[in-house]
């Protein structure tokens, strides 16, 4: 499974992960992880999911795209209201992010009829690698929980801005004390952290930095109870030097994980 899985989408909606590589030098690609939000116009939510599965496949023809895979976030827990509760995600490897963004953005815009243009926007972020859990002292897999038996894949997405005056700072708390915090909460297996290089239309408002969580567990209101358990009596210790516009949700995989041929 590519970066999360790797994506999110509200209600009803979907999320979609895509990997992009173009035929450059390995040496001259860069990966990075877009976020594309869009839900349906009032009134057009079938024609949105018809165009929608239409839209995936055509994002598979895109040269350099290597997967695609659909996500619906739990808006019971977390619900998803920094804008449009629809989304993909996409997971792209290329040496010309321009041309790259021009694609997505132009495919984007093909359902501009049965979309919600108002809350339409595609968000590129640059990763760090991951940090698998195994490699962060004191993590644990997730508590059994009676009448559950079966382990679930989900996601804990967190967006947030950092004080523009202490970006140095900010980043260094989150690295070496906010993040492996996180990955110890039970049933994580790794975390990334992503920064933001792009976003679609560039007037568009949108958190800086992006981190993603991969737990195996076996509920995910148990898993945010947990969460908020730890970052409520400081185990998990706060983010520091943040600024306004910050998010975070779950996600679960609604589909397979889709090819490029």
């Amino acid at each position: 499974m590519s970066y999360l899985g790797r994506a999110g989408i509200a209600a009803s909606a979907f999320g979609m992960v895509i990997s992009l590589c173009g035929g450059a030098h390995a040496a001259d690609i860069k990966h990075y992880d877009v976020m594309e939000f869009t839900g349906p116009a009032a009134g057009k939510e079938t024609a949105f999911n018809a165009w929608y599965k239409a839209h995936a496949a055509q994002v598979l023809k895109v040269p350099g795209v290597e997967t695609v895979q659909r996500f619906k976030v739990d808006q019971a827990q977390r619900p998803n209201t920094l804008f449009s509760p629809d989304y993909l995600q996409i997971e792209l490897a290329t040496a010309d992010l321009d041309a790259a963004a021009g694609k997505l953005s132009s495919l984007m815009a093909q359902g501009q009829d049965v979309s919600d243009k108002d809350s339409t926007v595609m968000a590129f972020y640059e990763p760090k690698p991951k940090l698998m859990a195994k490699d962060v002292s004191g993590t644990t897999p997730a508590p059994a929980i009676p009448g559950e038996t079966k382990l679930k894949t989900f996601y804990l997405l967190a967006m947030v801005n950092a004080d523009p005056q202490h970006d140095a700072e900010f980043n260094r708390n989150y690295d070496d004390v906010h993040f492996p915090d996180v990955i110890r909460n039970p049933g994580v297996v790794w975390g990334q952290r992503a920064v933001r290089v792009r976003v679609e239309p560039g007037t568009a408002a949108w958190p800086g930095y992006l981190a993603t969580y991969e737990y195996r567990a076996y509920d995910v209101p148990a898993a945010n109870d947990e969460v908020n358990r730890r970052l409520q009596e400081h185990i998990t210790r706060p983010l520091t030097f943040t600024s306004q516009g910050g998010h975070t949700w779950y996600s679960e995989a609604t589909g397979p994980l889709l090819h490029a041929k």
